[in-house]
């Protein structure tokens, strides 16, 4: 398998857990708020790992995205920009991932996951525009089962 054919399969990976964040923060149920922070966090790897891959390089086989970001940031120093954000998504790997420890999250806590996820794909986006393609027919696809699924709600 080429690189960007990789790259392109964990931006894709990525793009899922992301998505599925979204979906679940729409729920509103504070039910759902490890799990979208989770998501946000495995979102934001994916796409880091996704750029190392690109570059022909093979990313380490770990959930810390500071450590991820300092991998890609040998490759483009640019990737400091969004330390903060990888620093927060990392927090919650190391501190709610099994219980007993769950950590007391409240809206803001998982609208800023979600906002750093984004950042973080937005940013690998940027730098990374061969991938931005597979970006763009996701979303493309999105839209198409937002309106299948409108279509059936309003027939049910």
């Amino acid at each position: 398998m080429d690189r960007l054919t990789r790259a392109q399969d964990w931006f894709e990976y990525a793009e899922e857990d992301l998505e599925a964040a979204e979906w679940l923060a729409q729920k509103g149920s504070p039910r759902f708020r490890r799990a979208i922070c989770y998501h946000c966090q495995q979102a934001a790897e994916k796409y880091l790992k996704g750029f190392i891959f690109l570059e022909g390089k093979k990313p380490a086989r770990t959930h810390d995205l500071d450590y991820v970001r300092k991998k890609c940031a040998e490759i483009n120093e640019k990737f400091r920009r969004i330390a903060n954000a990888c620093t927060y998504l990392t927090s919650f790997t190391s501190k709610d991932r099994y219980p007993p420890d769950r950590l007391n999250l409240n809206d803001e806590d998982v609208e800023m996951f979600l906002y750093d996820a984004r950042d973080v794909r937005n940013f690998v986006a940027k730098l990374a525009p061969e991938l931005k393609k597979e970006l763009d027919r996701d979303k493309t696809i999105k839209h198409s089962y937002r309106e299948i699924e409108g279509l059936l709600s309003a027939r049910c």
